[in-house]
């Protein structure tokens, strides 16, 4: 090569590497510029991003004091309050979580982290435990942490609650919908080592995915080994930032599993034949809950024009005998369920049942006591189904199992179809797991509620008993787990003090709901078509406009009656935009005026009592 050759490639390489230093170095005051940046505006997060609008983070204006009051303007219940000067007897808790802690499905009183506190008042006669509930609808650990660090000062709480762990996977089976899971991974892992990736992302992965990916495609990201990983490294670090939010203001953390629906399977949306009865969907879904909670006359009642409509309908003729045998009429319910049972068998092509068909076989035949004849018909009609593969079948058998009352064999199924996640926003013992060995490796306190749960349930497997879905506690559910942590708080953190019993709990409500089938107008007050089974409550979600309206109209139609005025204080006392001082006097008046008129309607003498108790 001549010589002009090698000094045209000499300075080429030189300009090269001039180049790629200015470029470096630029980098590098890039990033330092970033990194100052942060130190003065704060960290983007990187863990509670979301391509997922209600998985945004508010940390603007988190509370505002006034009259001596700090009241918490974010969250899924705005308006809760705390002094702000925190006197030495007090002792207050965060509690942390998703739905399920946030209380969908009952209103606020009823929630565990209400049921917990009034506990803990009881038993600590000296100390005033207030319960600041943080959940928050479809929050992740890593949203739950950010948006703890930003209101942690203002509350200054003695003990941070996390119950969460059923939405780990939910941004990321988002991001499968229009991303490959692993881009987004790596993505991540640039950011929290680079400032400027920091600074150059966006506050959202991506808009809202127009369509959700399919339940297989679910269960195969939650499946994802490179997701199960980032999913694990991900709680790793919420724990470690609740901790040290925590430590900033000498709170001490405690972490709980979380308790799920194990009955909940994958056939049902959410129960059988809810998409079935065309004009009587309404009647139906006030039917299933009425047998749920035992009220089976009204069930007869909802359900005999349902048969009525098509008298030679198996699917019917079992769902009318589910309720003639829970409302005890024997002969009306075999009657039913024989002139079914001879029209399915004729159906050889399928077994003879279906998935629903079975499973309410199942329940007409443990409500009538033969649970072992029941057992006998559908292990001969489903002995050809190859269980492995059709999913929707194995989980129609375990439900069918567990109706039945065969326990030791619906038991392993369903937690194996909890495993598989075909429900993504449901924990496991992976989710579980995850939880109990990082608070061992950075010091937190852990209590086991999914196993505290299941083991005080007769059957040992979590379902309709306790819950309202997948997930989401009814009130009964929310005793039981409001109690269970109210021991561990209560014996860990504040010494002695003893906790109600449970059973006289359980025996309240079961005669409150008893009770209630002749105070409210109408069953979808007590059991709703929208899975809310509420106490004499508002419902606690501002968006929902046509309950509002509903709930006027029945005031209205009942007029200055006892529970229309119990109806109004409990607008006012729970009512989650109100936050004016005066709610809590309008409350107690209206309580008042209704007991006038009704001095035996015990659930307005209860709430009267809580509104005195909150303006303490």
């Amino acid at each position: 090569m001549p010589a002009a050759d090698y000094a045209r490639k000499g300075s080429l390489t030189r300009r090269l590497v001039y180049v790629a230093a200015a470029v470096s170095v630029g980098l590098l005051l890039l990033e330092g510029a970033a990194r100052l940046t942060e130190m003065r505006y704060g960290e983007k997060p990187v863990d509670a991003r979301s391509p997922i609008a209600f998985q945004q983070v508010p940390v603007k204006d988190p509370y505002r004091d006034e009259s001596g009051r700090r009241y918490i303007q974010n969250g899924e219940w705005p308006g809760q309050q705390v002094p702000v000067e925190k006197t030495s007897e007090e002792f207050r808790i965060v509690v942390l979580g998703g739905s399920a802690a946030a209380g969908m499905g009952v209103a606020p009183p009823a929630s565990f982290a209400k049921v917990m506190e009034r506990l803990l008042n009881d038993a600590h006669p000296d100390r005033r435990v207030r319960v600041v509930n943080m959940a928050w609808t479809g929050f992740n650990s890593a949203q739950q942490a950010r948006f703890l660090a930003a209101h942690i000062q203002g509350v200054q709480p003695d003990l941070v609650l996390t119950v969460m762990g059923n939405n780990e996977f939910l941004d990321m089976v988002a991001v499968a919908a229009t991303n490959a899971p692993s881009a987004v991974i790596a993505a991540r892992k640039i950011e929290r080592r680079l400032a400027l990736a920091r600074w150059l992302m966006p506050a959202r992965d991506a808009e809202p995915a127009p369509t959700a990916p399919s339940v297989v495609d679910r269960r195969i990201v939650k499946q994802r080994p490179d997701v199960r990983a980032f999913v694990a490294e991900r709680l790793g670090r919420s724990l470690e930032s609740i901790r040290d939010s925590a430590a900033g203001v000498g709170a001490r953390v405690m972490v709980s599993s979380v308790a799920v629906n194990q009955v909940f399977g994958w056939f049902e949306s959410p129960w059988p034949y809810v998409d079935y009865f065309g004009p009587h969907i309404e009647s139906y879904a006030r039917l299933r809950w009425a047998l749920r909670y035992e009220a089976p006359r009204i069930a007869v009642e909802l359900a005999e024009p349902i048969l009525a409509e098509d008298p030679r309908d198996p699917g019917r003729q079992l769902i009318a005998a589910w309720a003639y045998a829970a409302a005890g009429d024997e002969r009306r319910a075999r009657e039913l369920l024989h002139r079914a049972r001879t029209r399915l068998e004729a159906d050889q092509d399928n077994g003879g049942f279906d998935a629903r068909e079975g499973v309410t076989y199942a329940a007409v035949m443990a409500s009538l006591g033969e649970n072992d004849a029941g057992f006998e018909t559908l292990s001969s009609a489903w002995r050809w189904v190859d269980v492995e593969t059709a999913v929707d079948r194995r989980s129609a058998l375990a439900r069918a199992w567990y109706e039945l009352g065969r326990y030791d064999l619906a038991g392993p199924m369903m937690q194996a179809l909890v495993e598989e996640g075909s429900e993504f926003s449901r924990a496991g013992s992976f989710e579980n797991g995850l939880l109990a060995s990082h608070s061992a490796r950075l010091g937190l306190e852990f209590f086991d509620l999914a196993d505290r749960v299941s083991s005080a349930l007769p059957s040992g497997i979590p379902g309709y008993d306790i819950f309202l879905d997948y997930c989401h506690y009814n009130v009964r559910g929310h005793l039981y787990v409001g109690h269970f942590l109210a021991e561990a708080v209560s014996d860990r953190y504040l010494g002695d003090g003893e906790i109600r019993p449970l059973d006289a709990d359980l025996r309240e409500e079961a005669k409150l709901r008893a009770g209630r089938l002749s105070d409210l107008p109408d069953l979808r007050w007590w059991a709703g078509a929208d899975f809310r089974v509420e106490r004499l409550v508002y419902d606690p979600e501002p968006g929902r406009q046509w309950r509002i309206r509903q709930l006027e109209d029945t005031i209205a139609r009942q007029g200055q009656s006892a529970i229309a005025l119990t109806y109004r204080g409990n607008w006012y006392a729970y009512h989650p935009q109100s936050i004016e001082e005066t709610r809590l006097e309008k409350a107690a008046e209206a309580y008042r005026r209704a007991l006038e008129l009704d001095p035996n309607f015990e659930a307005a003498r209860a709430n009267l009592r809580h509104v005195e108790w909150m303006r303490r």
